[in-house]
Order: C-alpha cells, then structure tokens, then sequence
C-alpha cells in the first residue's frame, strides 16, 4: 500500500549462457542505458518450475554479468528467463516470494515484482495453501515501505501479510507438503501487555489429525501444547517431537484476558 514498493525491470529476456555464478545473454547490453549496476536483484523463471534469483556482484562484460553468491536454489544462468531488477530505482520492497502447496499439497512456488499500490496478479492460479511469503528484492532500505498483502483477487480474503518495515509474514498457521512428515521439536509462546494488571493469555496449537490415529480431520481441530503467559515468555521443549503427517494443517491461537500482542514461534524439520 505504499508507492515507494516498486520493483523496476530494466532488461529482460532468456539467457544464451551462464553458470551458478553467472548469466550470459548475447542479445542483450547490460551497459547500455539503464545500465545494470552492482547490487542489482537477477530473477530467474519467476512462475517458472524454479523460480530463484541472485545479487549482482560485477558487470563481466557488455553481455554476461557475475553472481558471485550464486543463485538462490544452486541452479544456473544459462538459459533461463530473466529480468534484472533495479535496486536504485525505488528505496523499499521491490519483488517477493511466495512458497505455497497445490490442492495436491505440491510444493510450488513464484517471485512477483511489485507494482507499488496496484495489486499484481500471480501468473500461477494453483496456490492452495500459502506456507512462506517474503521480500526477495529491496532497495536501499532493506524493507517493506508500506503493508503487503497476498490476498484473494479483487482485494479479497487476505491469505498472508508483510507489516511495513518487515521483510516476511508472520503466519500463525502451516500445512505439511505432501510426501513429507513434519515433527515439532520446541516452540516459544509470548504475550505482553501494557498495564500492571495481572492478566494472561492461553496460547496453543492445534491440527487437523486425530491425535492418536493421525487421520486427517478436516476441518476439525484438537489442541497437541498449550502454555499461560501472564506479560511473559515461555520456551517449551520437546523431548518426544510431536510428528505431523503430510496434508497435516497447523495453526496457533489464543484466548486472553486483556488486549495484548501475543507471539508465537515454532522449530522443528521436514523429513
């Protein structure tokens, strides 16, 4: 919601060469106006089967540029299609990733460069569950100027949110990609609150798994922790991780006694 959240494209197009570190187009002339510079953000296939990019570290030559970190997943710059995000155009958020399942809990994912107050539409049309939603791209300053809201066409249901001066969402909720077993080895639950009152919050999470069969519930919920803060911080640690099957939904909440901020953190792996 802020028109300093622009990402510009100053050259585009699909790659004749490259490595892990670097692109090669011989069509194009990355020193011809507007000139690519040193810091500037490579997307490679943004709604593509691999969507990843990379920081430009040196400009080789008139038409190969040097990714000195590589590119995001390890891939390479050869033959792929690009564009080259200009990191001085505009100070703030400038393109993001969002990481999401299919309805056959696939993981997929697309980059989509932002456009300032006008909502950009997703090329994809598959996104079932929104699992990671973050910038990829900023200029100077390393964040979101305004809000960013990944949302259902037509300023719809919001699905995930980027708070202004933020850099990814902070979902309170996740599902298990199909294939895969997520087991929960800790979690910090936090809630505070601005007056000297004693008040507390119950936070806890919740899956859609019957606990001791796993079968998957739908849209039935049951409660698997659950802590008291009273203006606190609480780690909990596993020692018998809680194991999530695939398809698994998870979702954090609570119930308080006062008007407060609750913070929620969860740690554990895919497998």
């Amino acid at each position: 919601d802020n028109t300093q959240d622009i990402g510009t494209s100053i050259k585009s197009g699909t790659s004749t060469g490259g490595s892990t570190i670097s692109l090669i187009d011989t069509g194009a002339n990355f020193n011809a106006a507007t000139a690519v510079a040193v810091g500037d953000c490579v997307i490679l296939d943004k709604s593509g089967t691999t969507p990843e990019w990379g920081y430009v570290t040196a400009i080789t030559s008139d038409t190969e540029l040097a990714i000195a970190g590589g590119f995001s997943s390890g891939g390479t710059g050869a033959s792929r299609a690009y564009a080259v995000i200009d990191k001085s155009a505009y100070t703030h958020a400038q393109a993001v990733k969002i990481e999401y399942l299919t309805n056959a809990y696939a993981q997929k994912s697309e980059i989509v460069i932002l456009n300032g107050t006008t909502a950009v539409d997703t090329v994809n049309t598959d996104l079932y569950r929104v699992n990671s939603f973050r910038i990829i791209a900023t200029g100077t300053s390393n964040a979101c100027k305004g809000n960013l809201t990944l949302q259902a066409d037509g300023a719809g249901t919001a699905y995930s949110y980027i708070t202004a001066g933020f850099t990814r969402a902070r979902n309170a909720c996740y599902t298990v990609p199909a294939g895969l077993t997520l087991y929960v080895t800790e979690f910090t639950m936090s809630y505070g609150y601005s007056t000297n009152q004693t008040h507390y919050c119950r936070l806890y999470t919740r899956a859609n798994i019957e606990p001791s069969t796993k079968f998957n519930t739908g849209s039935l919920f049951f409660p698997f922790t659950e802590v008291v803060c009273a203006n606190t911080s609480q780690l909990v640690t596993l020692d018998c991780p809680t194991k999530l099957p695939a398809k698994t939904d998870i979702k954090i909440s609570g119930i308080a006694t006062f008007a407060g901020i609750a913070s929620i953190a969860l740690r554990g792996w895919l497998e």
